[in-house]
């Protein structure tokens, strides 16, 4: 009776291992029919196609060690979007994609979004920006503290109990069960939340009234702050990548229609500027056809022979229009000392000269990259076709707190001008110059306008846009909900 005692055990710890070794091999099998298949059908991708013509392609990551990398890289491969939106804001890109040049091993956090950056570069496919910076996010955890909306419960149960989530969501049991790994931010942020609540049932006399309501009150306000920190970090994330995304889509339709251009190069970030250096990739840029200037045209050239310097801003400077530029990059410096124009450090309209030209800016994304040992940037910038020139009414010199040097600079908007892809080149200092400008006095603010409304339109016509965005777990069915 003992001997079968114990071929019993032994036979039921066996039955263990085996059980054990049958769970790991069906998991084993299941990640690795999840990486045969198509990626853009796998559990942690979702799809939006609410918007006429675009496709959204969204794709849940854990930041951590994972095998999230490989997923991102997988799915841009195979899809060939037309842009990329990463969860970064530019303080975050050069900061991550900084530490990956610098570092040959592997990433400990962000190795998903470095390889959608080195993939999208790779490939030459635009990339978006797609969140706010953090201070904005901590301004506006501070900023609402006291509207009672923002401690709405209702974006945190319906995250946790959707009622009808689409066909296209991410299903998070599947993506955990096939890569376990992607559970550690999970693990990580919920533990200390556990752990105290454990603690304080421990302590918890059911007899004590004054200790009921105590614990009453805390898991009330608990819940409640929970509900602040993900309805300000999550949910308001959620809408701005959304945003974002879509802001992404109506760039890439601008350039199909070739109403933007798009450039892209490399450039040094040291603050001599004769250390600095360019790549200009003339032949990687989005347009795969030279867009060349009308010989035709009966409006007035760039005649002087030097190549006009173009700086780049968010919003279109008008005609008689005046405002104020503080620069300090090492580029920006050069592009003024270039100039060669001798200023006072005040001046008056009527003594004013033709600076350099203004072309407003759609997207802007820059990364760290290594150039030529040294620390560089990756530029992609996308920007209008018709600018304006800028005609500088003031130079002053001045210091910033770090002790660099910054210009402060007046402008005023003069005549408007068309670029033409061709005529682009970057200087080895790291900004555009155009050879050949096209200027016309006849462009009105209406002109303008118009071809903005243009560019917030999509057209039956046009060719389908395929977005991929790549974005954190939390975020990704959010994103999903917002876009369809």
């Amino acid at each position: 009776v003992e001997c079968r005692s114990h071929l019993f055990l032994d036979m039921e710890k066996t039955m263990r291992i085996y059980l054990v070794v049958f769970v790991l091999f069906c998991q084993s099998l299941l990640a690795s029919l999840c990486n045969s298949l198509s990626v853009a059908s796998a559990p942690y991708v979702g799809l939006a196609t609410a918007q006429p013509g675009v496709k959204f392609i969204v794709i849940g990551t854990s930041h951590f060690r994972c095998n999230s990398a490989n997923e991102v890289t997988s799915l841009i491969e195979e899809v060939q979007p037309d842009g990329v939106v990463v969860e970064l804001c530019p303080e975050r890109v050069i900061r991550l994609t900084k530490e990956g040049s610098m570092s040959n091993e592997e990433q400990l956090y962000g190795a998903d979004f470095l390889a959608a950056i080195e993939t999208a570069q790779r490939l030459d496919i635009p990339l978006f920006i797609g969140d706010e910076y953090t201070k904005e996010t901590q301004a506006r955890l501070v900023r609402t503290a006291l509207i009672p909306e923002t401690y709405s419960p209702s974006n945190l149960i319906n995250f946790f109990f959707r009622q009808q989530p689409p066909s296209n969501s991410i299903d998070f049991v599947q993506t955990f069960w096939s890569d376990p790994l992607k559970l550690a931010p999970l693990a990580t942020t919920i533990s200390p939340a556990c752990l105290l609540l454990l603690v304080t049932l421990q302590n918890y006399n059911i007899a004590d009234t004054t200790a009921d309501a105590s614990l009453v009150s805390s898991i009330v306000l608990s819940f409640l702050a929970l509900c602040k920190v993900f309805n300000t970090l999550i949910a308001d994330r959620d809408d701005i990548l959304a945003s974002n995304a879509i802001k992404a889509a109506k760039v890439i339709k601008s350039l199909q229609n070739k109403e933007t251009i798009r450039k892209r190069w490399t450039f040094t970030v040291d603050e001599n500027g004769d250390k600095s250096n360019s790549n200009n990739n003339n032949n990687e840029s989005s347009g795969n056809t030279d867009m060349n200037s009308n010989s035709g045209s009966s409006s007035r050239r760039n005649t002087t022979g030097k190549p006009l310097p173009l700086f780049t801003l968010k919003t279109p400077l008008e005609r008689n229009h005046k405002r104020n530029l503080n620069l300090f990059e090492p580029r920006w410096l050069k592009m003024i000392d270039d100039l060669q124009v001798e200023l006072p450090v005040s001046m008056t309209p009527a003594s004013s000269l033709d600076g350099f030209g203004c072309v407003t800016c759609t997207n802007k994304f820059y990364s760290a990259v290594s150039v030529n040992g040294a620390e560089g940037r990756y530029a992609d910038i996308i920007f209008k076709r018709k600018g304006r020139m800028a005609c500088l009414t003031g130079l002053t010199e001045g210091q910033r707190p770090s002790g660099a040097r910054k210009v402060s600079v007046a402008i005023e908007g003069k005549d408007s001008f068309t670029v033409n892809e061709g005529d682009l080149s970057v200087v080895k200092e790291g900004y555009l110059v155009a050879s050949n400008i096209q200027r016309d006095e006849t462009v009105t603010k209406s002109d303008d306008e118009k071809s903005y409304i243009t560019n917030n339109s999509y057209g039956d016509d046009d060719k389908d846009i395929t977005i991929v965005i790549v974005a954190g777990m939390l975020h990704a069915n959010g994103i999903i909900d917002r876009l369809s």
